[in-house]
């Protein structure tokens, strides 16, 4: 009988170890990569939607609005 946890007979199967690499090298690199790249777009449009906001609105904005507002201003030019 096999005492090795199911887990792990699952990520060997899955992920081959390099010595010299600090991570293992698994088949789902590409995805990660790509979920990762939605995720920062999805940040950015989010940051976007928020300048929209502050800068659309009517009443004078407060002081942390402000400095949120220029934070934003300087991080997409």
């Amino acid at each position: 009988m096999d005492s090795t946890p199911g887990f792990v007979n699952l990520l060997n199967s899955q992920c081959s170890f390099d010595l010299d690499s600090p991570e293992p090298a698994c088949g789902k690199e590409e995805e990660l990569s790509q979920i990762h790249a939605m995720l920062e777009i999805k940040e950015k449009l989010s940051k976007q939607k928020m300048l929209e906001c502050l800068l659309g609105k009517k009443e004078p904005l407060s002081e942390m609005e402000t400095s949120l507002k220029l934070k934003l201003m300087s991080e997409m030019l």
